[in-house]
Formats: C-alpha cells, structure tokens, sequence
C-alpha cells in the first residue's frame, strides 16, 4: 500500500514537472522576445533560423538577425472576405519583402515581378497541397480561401524562389486599402516620369501632382492605358510610390498614434499575421533605421502562351539573395 502511495507521488511530481517545462516552452518567446522590450528576436526565433541552405553549392545560413515582412497587393476591391472554396479570383498583383536587421539598424526592400514564374505549390479541398506547378508569383494567391492560406501559399512560393528564406510575417491589402492607407498619410507628391495624360489630362511627363484617394489608385494601377504597358515600366512606378508613402511617414514618426490610428483603419482591407507590436516595430524600423534603395531581381520578360513572364536570371539572383538574407557558412 505504501509503495503504490509513493508510486503516485513520484508520477505526480513528474508531471509537474513535464507541465513546467511546456509552460515555459510556450512562454519564452513571450517572456524574452519584443513584447517584453528585448528588440525583435527571441531565443526560439533564432533557433527556428538556424538551418543551412545551399546557394550554387555552398553552404549558408540566414542571418538570424532580420526580421522579413511580405506585402502583397492584392487586384480586388472592398474588404477582405475570406472564402469557404479552395480556389478564388484574387492575384497577388503587387510583392515587397521588406527585411529588417536589428543588429546593424538596416532595412532592405526587394520588389518582386508579379510575372516572375516560381514553383507555386497548387492546393485542393481543405487546403491540401496535391503537387506544384510553374506559373506566374501572382497566381499563388488564387489558391485557398482569399485569406490567411492564400497568403501562406504566397509565401511558399517566395520562400523557395529565395532558397528557403524564412518569410516571419505578411499582409495582404486591397486596393481600397491602398487608398485608405494614402489617405491617412496625407497623400503623396510624385513626380511623373512617364506621360499619363491617358489617365488624367494633367498628368504630363516631368509634372509633379499630389495622389491622394483615387488619384494614388488610379497611379499605380494603370498600365493598359501606358504607352509602356509593361509590369516592369509599372514596378518602376510602384517603387517612386512606396518611396514617396515612407517620405510622407516620416512626418508622422513622432505621432504616438498614428500606427494604431491607421491599421484600424485599415484594417477591414487586409489580412495579416502581424500584432499591432509588430506593427509599431516595423513602422520604427523603416523611419529610424537606414535605408537602402528598393531592388529588384533581373531577369527575361517573354511573351509566354497566354500572359507576360519573366524569368530571374539565377546567377544574379542567387548572389542578391545571400547578400541581403544569409551568412557563408566556413
């Protein structure tokens, strides 16, 4: 009797034991990552990163010092709606992966061709991957619910395209939350490099006009209409924007509010994996960190069976990608 007594003390105690240990498996991140002031990383997400990939036959690892921030502009209107199908109509129109080193206190940008044809894992019912397929960057978003797995798949496909990159967060925004976006921060002042007076009879090469609301929308949508009809002349636009929306944030960078203020508002617009911590993280990081130019892979643009593809010249590709995300391993 007595030995069966100690028997359930010992059980007892071990599984007190084994309950500590997971809480404080679970919690670390928590109580030593950010959101207890530690800066962006934790123990476990350096440890996550600690795995070797081979670019061109040598051996690396990604820096475990950045953090790395998919934007996806998505071709739809109105709010996000997730869908109960596997397989919806939005396309990944527009692709920026911003990193953030917190170490040297830099961040990169790299602008990523929607036509850039990837390996793009192809899902069915319940959002099973079936096999992969190669086709365009944009199309993987039409794969799953329009939502959270839409994006995820994005970002499968832009993980392999970058040898493995561990990809930490995402957005996706509409178009109405581009304009929702421009509007909060006052709007931009661009000037024109190519003629748009298709667009807006104002709008001559070399003029400068202030984009706000529509105006953005109609800015960085347009390409038909182009004279360039292009993706690539329309990436070049895109870049002269997002670098203009960060020249306007700074002007708000003291503003305690403004992060809080505009991703409510934003925010029935987009679907994302980013707590309003990370958000305020990021914003701070772009305005107080250096900054180098927005870059984008080189490569091919060819006239596929159906629609404009481009293929990245891998030998370029490989040497920017370990330049902005990994280590050489000795």
């Amino acid at each position: 009797m007595e030995s069966g007594r100690k028997k359930v003390i010992v059980i007892s105690i071990v599984l007190i034991i084994l309950i500590a240990f997971f809480a404080v498996a679970l919690n670390l991140d928590k109580w030593i990552g950010y959101e207890s002031g530690g800066g962006f990383f934790s123990a476990l997400d350096i440890q996550k990163k600690m795995q070797t990939v081979y670019i061109n036959n040598v051996a690396y690892r990604q820096n475990p010092d950045i953090k790395t921030f998919l934007v996806i502009g998505l071709d739809s209107f109105g709010e996000i709606v997730e869908e109960g199908s596997y397989y919806n109509t939005e396309q990944a129109d527009v692709l920026f992966l911003i990193s953030v080193n917190e170490k040297d206190r830099s961040c990169s940008c790299l602008q990523i061709n929607r036509d850039t044809m990837m390996e793009v894992d192809q899902l069915g019912l319940g959002g099973v991957k079936y096999g992969t397929h190669v086709e365009q960057v944009a199309l993987s978003h039409t794969y799953g619910d329009g939502g959270s797995i839409s994006c995820m798949n994005t970002v499968s496909a832009i993980s392999r395209f970058l040898y493995g990159l561990r990809i930490d967060y995402y957005v996706a925004i509409t178009m109405d939350g581009v304009v929702e976006l421009v509007n909060c921060v006052g709007g931009v002042s661009i000037t024109l490099e190519d003629d748009m007076t298709s667009i807006n009879p104002e709008w001559t090469e070399g003029a400068t006009v202030e984009l706000l609301g529509d105006d953005a929308l109609q800015y960085v949508r347009a390409r038909s209409e182009m004279k360039d009809d292009t993706n690539i002349a329309r990436m070049r636009r895109h870049r002269s924007f997002l670098e203009e929306v960060i020249r306007s944030l700074d002007e708000k960078s003291h503003d305690a509010g403004f992060v809080t203020d505009t991703v409510n508002r934003v925010n029935p617009y987009m679907v994302t994996n980013m707590s309003q911590t990370r958000w305020n993280s990021l914003f701070q990081a772009v305005m107080h960190y250096e900054r180098g130019e927005i870059l984008t892979p080189e490569g091919t643009n060819t006239v596929g069976t159906q629609y404009m593809e481009f293929y990245a010249d891998q030998e370029k590709l490989a040497k920017l990608a370990a330049e902005l995300y990994y280590d050489k391993l000795d």
